[in-house]
């Protein structure tokens, strides 16, 4: 009897295996969005242009600013990205956390020491 159980026993590990698996895999961010972000000076638009290689990310941002280059990761559906920028003579530092689902991305943004928001993007 304990052989009989055993084997559909795996076959349903081997299953959800499987199935766990596929939605563990890395989402592809490749090509352009269009991103809005929240923060203490209110709302700002730009494009972001995303190259993928394997779990690595990196672009370029257009906003208000002009281009600044990032660079990242995504693991699963969660995307980690920033890059550093000049603000009034001195370095900032802006970091990106957020999660990818279908065609859009939303997460939270740090500003360095000038606060936090959120940012949305979905893909053009």
């Amino acid at each position: 009897m304990k052989q009989v159980l055993v084997f559909p026993a795996m076959l349903m590990a081997l299953f959800f295996g499987s199935i766990t698996a596929a939605l563990a895999e890395d989402v592809d961010l490749s090509g352009n969005w269009s991103m809005t972000v929240n923060g203490p000076t209110g709302p700002q638009t730009s494009e972001m242009s995303v190259t993928q290689d394997g779990q690595a990310i990196s672009g370029t941002i257009t906003g208000s600013q002009g281009p600044q280059a990032f660079k990242g990761t995504v693991a699963g559906n969660a995307v980690t990205f920033g890059f550093t920028m000049e603000a009034m003579g001195s370095p900032l530092d802006i970091a990106y956390a957020g999660e990818v689902k279908d065609q859009a991305m939303a997460g939270t943004v740090q500003f360095g020491s000038f606060g936090s928001g959120d940012f949305t993007a979905e893909r053009k």
